[in-house]
């Protein structure tokens, strides 16, 4: 599927024409209410892009129709890895790294990116995914070719002043880069690397390493005091809060009577 990133209006159509375009494939799994319908995306949330655009409005059902009248409000980066070794699933360092990444990537004009460019550019991610701690696997770089490690050691430096410019007093951004430096220069310190090691060393499964791990926590939780955590009544309001909003919605439901069908014609609608 072909989703331009360059312009918003060339995203949003895109989106609603990959979710009105029948592939024949899917023809019987939608005859069947397997599916949705015979689409090649059944709805644009359907997009599992590495990242996507979002508007925090919510008043057209149809999620292009909210973009396109009431612009970004933010990005949503999608396929991070959550951390095993941390207890709530990502580390400070990685959240810094985040916010740094994301703000020199803010800074930088890519010009506008073609079809092909985006291929290769999807083709880079999947081999980082499947080789990344092979420090030699090697990348297309404006066509040419350049080793994970090289290429990542030179975004690194690039982003060295921006970290600079966030440091405070601390050095906690510039250190976050030196660390992620030390990844690339020696990738048995990655999580990856971190995984197989427990693997190898308890003689678990990857599930029986996930249950040991997540029992341990629930433990360490457990035994906390609630007078501890400044953040439990927060916690708790937004538990009710979440019960009362499923309510309401749940209500709305019973008071619309309309069947799916209809639902999905109205959400179909291309209402801007």
């Amino acid at each position: 599927i072909y989703i331009p990133i360059n312009t918003l209006n060339d995203y949003a159509n895109a989106l609603r024409h990959a979710t009105t375009t029948p592939d024949t494939r899917y023809k019987n799994f939608s005859e069947n209410h397997i599916q949705l319908n015979e689409n090649i995306l059944q709805i644009e949330a359907e997009f599992y892009a590495t990242a996507r655009a979002k508007s925090n409005h919510s008043d057209i059902k149809r999620p292009s129709a909210n973009l396109l009248r009431h612009g970004v409000d933010f990005i949503e980066i999608r396929s991070l890895d959550l951390n095993p070794f941390s207890p709530v699933g990502i580390k400070k360092e990685a959240i810094n790294f985040l916010e740094l990444f994301l703000i020199f990537s803010l800074s930088k004009d890519s010009g506008s990116i073609s079809r092909e460019n985006l291929d290769k550019i999807n083709q880079n991610d999947l081999l980082v995914s499947k080789y990344g701690r092979d420090t030699n696997q090697k990348l297309n770089k404006n066509g040419t070719n350049i080793s994970i490690k090289d290429w990542g050691i030179e975004i690194l430096e690039m982003m060295l002043p921006y970290a600079e410019l966030m440091d405070g007093g601390n050095l906690e951004y510039s250190n976050t880069l030196n660390m992620m430096k030390s990844h690339l220069n020696n990738p048995d310190e990655t999580i990856s690397a971190r995984i197989i090691d427990s693997l190898a060393l308890n003689k678990y499964s990857h599930l029986e390493l996930g249950n040991h791990l997540g029992e341990s926590y629930k433990k360490s939780f457990l035994t906390r005091n609630k007078k501890t955590n400044e953040f439990w009544e927060t916690l708790q309001n937004e538990v009710k809060h979440s019960l009362n909003f499923q309510s309401e919605l749940e209500e709305l439901t019973l008071r619309g009577n309309i069947s799916f069908d209809e639902f999905k014609e109205e959400y179909f609608q291309f209402s801007n």
